[in-house]
């Protein structure tokens, strides 16, 4: 990493392509600050990442079987056995699916995704959309979100962060449907939410 790279990751507020790397960043090493780059998202007993070559796995693969190839993929999410990416033909999951969990509905121009352990969530310019397991009401989401920004799928919950902050139901809350201690975040210059995770 250049010099001074650090203080730019932490400094900047700009980033057009969502990936935690700042278009300052980007453009200071010659990459596209509309293309994410590095994208690293583990599982159990798996692990996938995404960068200029494509989606590469490791790990568990009797769970989760090959991974297969995708056209142009920009987003990745491996959950408890199963991963889903997004690319030119949507999104796609694969791996374990006995629950649902890799069964992707119709979505409208996805443009985020996340895996959980048995169900996995979409953010498309509808609004968000899960699939899979629901004993515990992850896919329930909640009428109220506007405008949702990060969607993160956690092991039986489910959290979102849209204009008015972080919202989380059931699962690991027990009986409260909003809280944001089930999720980890970084905080920008503004004071606000801006990266989001459920365990």
């Amino acid at each position: 990493m250049f010099s001074g790279a650090a203080s730019i990751v932490q400094a900047a507020l700009d980033d057009k392509d969502g990936d935690g790397l700042s278009d300052a960043l980007e453009q200071a090493v010659g990459r596209n600050p509309e293309r994410p780059d590095y994208i690293l998202s583990t599982g159990y007993r798996r692990s996938c990442a995404l960068d200029d070559s494509g989606v590469q796995c490791w790990g568990d693969e009797a769970r989760m079987g090959v991974t297969p190839s995708f056209a142009r993929p920009f987003a990745l999410s491996v959950g408890n056995a199963h991963a889903c990416v997004i690319g030119d033909n949507g999104v796609q999951c694969w791996g374990e699916n006995s629950r649902g969990e890799a069964t992707v509905p119709i979505l409208a121009k996805p443009k985020a995704v996340s895996a959980g352990w048995y169900h996995s969530c979409a953010i498309d310019e509808k609004g968000v959309k899960c699939w899979g397991d629901n004993n515990r009401g992850q896919l329930d989401v909640p009428k109220k979100l506007k405008n949702v920004k990060q969607i993160a799928a956690g092991g039986f919950h489910t959290c979102a962060l849209d204009e008015k902050g972080v919202s989380c139901w059931e699962g690991q809350l027990g009986a409260a449907v909003e809280c944001a201690c089930a999720v980890e975040s970084t905080t920008n210059y503004s004071g606000q939410s801006s990266q989001l995770c459920a365990g």
